[in-house]
């Protein structure tokens, strides 16, 4: 069954020009081992790897091993990012986000519970309902960290952001020199009013949330952080909004997290604003294209604040 199955068949062209673009030539030593990757995680763990799920840099395909066990098989190229997914899957091991059954270092694979039906939260269409499921799991979620991690921090976001303003010292994109160095003075100041500090999902949004059973659902795709609970959310809070005038589904999505989670609401629109700012430049091409949406949620977080505190970004009195 698991013996001389021959290649696989030809990868995505969407998901070879993603990983090339990424990874530059590191990306197509790693497409070029990846037939081998995975005939080896096939016989490591005695299991069939089926057709792949619509993948964008990661390989992530539904896999039954040898006992009818239905699993999914993730494969990465190895090094921070794959070191970082496998301690977040570690830290916060709850039943809010899918079971890490096996993993291998040197191939860059995890071996992962399947979640069935699979169905992403942008699937549920009532707005307020999807942020109530998405506030549960992530109560279950959040740890606080347990001694050293070698997990990058809200700090490094930050550092992210003072990087892009010295390469980009007129501008990023459509972002103003004014408003990167806005971002940047709000981030210094949230830290250095934090008090407490968790082990963070990263990535944490509709379409890293799955239906498992009727009722139950589960996280998937950490990357890993560390920083204040309210940072974590920002990555929902950007996610399936409205083109135009993206404010009241923000501020109504801020009202549910807030009330439920017990959160700081200024802390959680000031990170937003931080962090759509520096989410946009990620999205700047050589040829000047950016993601709109995330554009557009600077502006909305600036008017979020102004409506409750009345007062502007760089005057907010941060607790």
């Amino acid at each position: 069954m698991f013996e001389n199955r021959g290649d696989p068949p030809p990868f995505q062209q969407d998901f070879v020009k993603n990983v090339k673009h990424h990874f530059k030539q590191e990306g197509e030593a790693w497409l070029e081992r990846l037939p081998e990757i995975i005939k080896q995680c096939e016989q490591i763990w005695q299991l069939e790897m089926k057709e792949p799920y619509v993948l964008s840099i990661n390989y992530v395909a539904p896999a039954v091993r040898i006992d009818g066990r239905k699993l999914v098989v993730k494969l990465s190229i190895p090094g921070e990012d794959f070191a970082y997914e496998l301690e977040a899957l570690r830290h916060l091991e709850s039943p809010a986000i899918v079971q890490l059954i096996d993993f291998d270092e040197k191939l860059g694979a995890l071996l992962l519970e399947r979640i069935e039906p699979g169905v992403t939260l942008a699937e549920v269409e009532e707005e307020d309902k999807a942020c109530r499921i998405a506030a549960d799991v992530f109560e279950q979620l959040i740890r606080e960290p347990l001694g050293e991690t070698a997990l990058p921090t809200t700090e490094d976001r930050e550092a992210s952001l003072a990087k892009i303003i010295a390469d980009y010292p007129k501008g990023c994109g459509p972002i103003s020199q004014s408003v990167l160095l806005e971002a940047q003075r709000t981030f210094h100041r949230l830290h250095s009013t934090r008090k407490k500090q968790w082990v963070l999902h990263g990535d944490f949004h509709h379409y890293n949330v799955l239906q498992s059973g009727e009722k139950e659902w589960k996280a998937i795709d950490p990357k890993g952080l560390i920083g204040e609970r309210e940072y974590d959310l920002v990555q929902y809070l950007l996610n399936k909004l409205p083109e135009e005038n993206p404010v009241s589904v923000i501020d109504q999505r801020i009202k549910i997290f807030t009330d439920i989670l017990k959160l700081d609401k200024q802390r959680l629109v000031l990170w937003g604003f931080c962090h759509s700012v520096l989410a946009t430049c990620w999205t700047v091409e050589e040829d000047g294209n950016y993601h709109r949406p995330f554009f557009q949620t600077i502006a909305a977080f600036r008017q979020i604040h102004q409506n409750n505190y009345r007062r502007d970004i760089d005057e907010a009195k941060i607790r």
